[in-house]
């Protein structure tokens, strides 16, 4: 019994300092080998290690990542990890090749610190930092799964001196079935794998000087094709006409609100790398406030031609193709600064629900398939807005319906006040129709307008009612315009298109043109030759005509 008992101790004592001598064989090859790469683009340094021959486990301690290369770069990137773990690990096989095969990687507890740099070159090896981080860590060996929990990023700008743009927190991310030796630069982890979902929290960037934009959370599940984004914004630090005069030209300043954004169906296809294309079946957007301020004050921007609905997709620069996009719970402001005006003039949309589909920048889809637009809102507080636009991308040929219903006209005072010099007094809409088929030059149209007990005044500067030219205005204007009222109007005509202006100011153009055939008295509409709709109209018909013989001979 006794002999059984030291020769038990004796085998166990001999597989004590085995396992010992083993894991210290192990710790120096594990040095010897996590940075060898001559290829390596990051240097990863540990303050400890504890290995685990019989949990098959490596735990790194304080790891640092420092990158090997700052001066050829965009966007410098290195960090800090709290734990790393390795598990799975086929020491065996470890000992006997230079490769080290792990089940499971885990950074617990990153913190990362990028840095933007002014460096400019035709071709560098990566735009974004956190793949080829990844991909750098994730090749040293074969690892059949990675994840990260907890981690942190803060975004520096290098300018004259550092300073501080963004940050985001709650970074996790899940690989799993990675295949290290089939590479796939569209990922986020560059490799070929099973499953991909990252998530994140709390992203501040600042675009510029007074623009920063941010979102609440990001979650992202390749493998089932959904992306969420919750709490997004565009905001300025300033009022929006104080921006507008701080530009050298005429420019859209934008700010936004959005709630949520949730993506479906998204395409293996996509692309999320250094190459970026958007295929999916549906984008949700829910609670958008989107506020567009334009200052007319500023100079003139230089000329571009502008198309039609789908010349708005042309600004994206990535190839697209969405199903359907929902619209719900939103609202639109738009204000303007008249030529010469201190004050903006606003129109408000609210409570805007829409559908659009077949959203497209690709030329095949655009070849097969129109795209339809069709949006409800409360326009002004008030009244009923409906649209729906029909467009060919390929013929460049769209049509639209548009209507307002029951509305008070004095809520359009928040727009004519200040750009006109008008006060409405009184006003009942009860149908504005406007019909339109519209191509590169002209649009056809019908328009009908409804309403009664119209009453207007004329303003000076310091908005006072202007008594004796306000008398005159409302005796050069029709007080209503219902069915069989002897002057009713319904009307048909054309409008020429500015074809460096979009689609919105060609319908702004003939509902302008439609209006001023309609509420003047004829004797008025004499007096303002420049608004005449007919004058119009003969000289659109004269240029369709000319349009027309040229496109026979």
């Amino acid at each position: 019994m006794k002999k059984l008992a030291i020769t038990f101790g004796s085998l166990l004592l001999l597989i004590v300092v085995g396992i010992f001598f083993l894991e210290n064989w192990v710790e120096k090859k594990f040095e010897g080998t996590l940075n060898t790469n001559p290829n390596r683009k990051y240097d990863l340094v540990y303050e400890n290690l504890d290995i685990s021959i019989l949990l098959g486990k490596i735990e790194l301690n304080k790891v640092k990542i420092t990158p090997l290369t700052v001066d050829s770069i965009p966007t410098i990137i290195e960090g800090s990890v709290e734990r790393a773990d390795l598990e799975g690990i086929g020491f065996i096989d470890f000992l006997r090749s230079k490769e080290i095969s792990i089940q499971n990687l885990s950074f617990v507890n990153p913190e990362f610190t990028l840095t933007h740099t002014e460096f400019q070159k035709t071709h560098v090896e990566s735009a974004r930092p956190f793949q080829s981080l990844f991909g750098d860590i994730i090749s040293r060996g074969e690892i059949k799964n990675f994840s990260l929990t907890g981690g942190k990023a803060t975004l520096f700008h290098q300018m004259d001196s550092l300073q501080k743009i963004g940050s985001l927190d709650n970074l996790e991310i899940i690989a799993k079935g990675i295949e290290t030796d089939s590479i796939q630069l569209d990922k986020a982890i560059p490799f070929k794998l099973e499953e991909l979902k990252i998530g994140l929290k709390n992203l501040i960037y600042k675009l510029s000087e007074h623009e920063t934009f941010g979102f609440g959370s990001y979650d992202f599940d390749f493998s089932a094709g959904q992306m969420d984004l919750k709490d997004l914004s565009l905001k300025l630090d300033l009022d929006w006409y104080e921006h507008a005069k701080s530009q050298p030209t005429q420019k859209e300043i934008m700010e936004f609100e959005i709630g949520r954004i949730a993506v479906k169906g998204l395409s293996e296809a996509s692309q999320f790398g250094d190459s970026l294309m958007i295929i999916a079946e549906s984008v949700s957007l829910d609670s958008l406030d989107f506020k567009i301020g334009k200052d007319k004050n500023r100079p003139f921007p230089p000329k571009e031609l502008k198309k039609d609905f789908s010349y708005l997709l042309e600004a994206l620069t990535f190839p697209m193709e969405i199903d359907s996009l929902q619209i719900t719970n939103s609202n639109i402001t738009y204000s303007e600064i008249g030529n010469g005006q201190t004050l903006p003039g606003t129109i408000t949309l609210s409570e805007v629900n829409g559908l659009i589909l077949n959203v497209s920048t690709i030329e095949e889809v655009e070849r097969e398939k129109s795209l339809y637009v069709s949006i409800n809102a409360i326009f002004g507080g008030s009244g009923k807005l409906t649209m729906e636009v029909n467009e060919n991308y390929f013929e460049r040929k769209w049509e639209a319906e548009i209507s307002l219903e029951d509305m008070e006209m004095t809520k359009l005072n928040q727009t004519v006040n200040n750009l006109a010099g008008i006060n409405i007094a009184s006003g009942k809409l009860h149908k504005l129709q406007l019909l339109m088929e519209a191509n590169p030059n002209f649009s056809d149209n019908h328009f009908l307008m409804e309403y009664e007990d119209f009453k207007i005044e004329l303003q000076n500067s310091e908005n006072h009612k202007k008594g004796f030219l306000s008398s005159l205005a409302n005796l050069a204007v029709h007080k209503q315009n219902l069915p069989g009222d002897k002057q009713y109007h319904e009307l048909s005509y054309s409008t020429k298109r500015d074809q460096y202006k979009g689609p919105i100011n060609l319908i702004w153009l003939s509902a302008k043109d439609g209006l001023l055939a309609t509420i003047p008295s004829k004797m008025a509409q004499k007096l303002m030759p420049h608004s005449n709709q007919e004058k119009n109209h003969k000289k659109t018909e004269r240029e369709k005509k000319k349009s027309e013989k040229k496109a026979k001979s």
